[in-house]
C-alpha cells in the first residue's frame, strides 16, 4: 500500500544557515525510506519554495530515486506559491493514479515566518480541501504559532529529531495504520 509523500522545503534567506543540514537530512530520509518496507513502497515528491515555488522531484516511486535533489538558497518566504503549486501538483498526481488508498501526506519544512502573511491562508485552504495530512517540521528559530496553523498532523521541532530520516519514516509508518 503506497503512501504519497510530498516534502515542501523552505529555502528562503531566513533558513539559509540550515540548508546544508536539511540536504543531509533529505538524503538520510531517502535511505531510511528505502530500508523500510512501507517507505520503499511509497511515492515521493519534493517542492522547494522561497519567493516562488518549484517542483524539484516529481512524484516518483522511492525505489526509483537515485538521489535527493539539492536544496539551494532562495529569497523571500512566500507560503502562497508553495501551497498553490502543491495543490496543483497533488491534484494532477491524484488524477493520474487509478486508486489511492491513503490520503496524501505533506511534510512542510519551514521556519514559519512567511513574507506573505495575509495572502497565504486562502491558498492553504484550497490545498486543505484535497485532504492531505500535513506535518510541519520547524526549522531554525521557527515561529510555532504559524506552523500550528499548517500542521494538521502536528508540528515537530527539527532539533527534537534524533536521526531525522528514521524519525520521519516512523511518521510514514503511522500514516499507513
Amino acid at each position: 500500500m503506497a503512501v504519497l509523500l510530498y516534502l515542501v522545503c523552505d529555502v528562503s534567506m531566513s533558513v539559509t544557515s540550515d540548508l546544508e543540514q536539511l540536504n543531509e537530512d533529505l538524503g538520510e530520509f531517502r535511505r531510511a525510506l528505502l530500508a523500510d518496507p512501507t517507505g520503499a513502497a511509497s511515492r515521493l515528491s519534493v517542492i522547494a519554495f522561497s519567493g516562488t515555488a518549484e517542483v524539484l522531484l516529481p512524484l516518483s516511486p522511492v525505489v526509483e530515486i537515485a538521489e535527493m535533489p539539492l536544496l539551494r538558497p532562495g529569497s523571500a518566504t512566500n507560503f502562497g506559491p508553495a501551497f498553490t503549486l502543491l495543490r496543483e501538483t497533488m491534484a494532477r498526481d491524484l488524477d493520474g493514479l487509478a486508486a489511492v488508498e491513503r490520503r496524501p501526506a505533506v511534510l512542510f519544512l519551514s521556519d514559519g515566518q512567511p513574507s506573505d502573511p495575509a495572502s497565504w491562508p486562502p491558498t492553504y485552504a484550497d490545498l486543505a480541501a484535497l485532504g492531505p495530512v500535513v506535518v510541519a517540521l520547524a526549522v531554525g528559530e521557527a515561529e510555532l504559532s504559524t506552523l500550528r496553523r499548517i500542521g494538521t498532523g502536528g508540528v515537530v521541532r527539527r532539533r527534537a529529531l534524533v536521526g531525522p530520516g528514521t524519525a520521519l519514516v516512523s511518521w510514514v509508518r503511522e500514516l499507513t495504520r
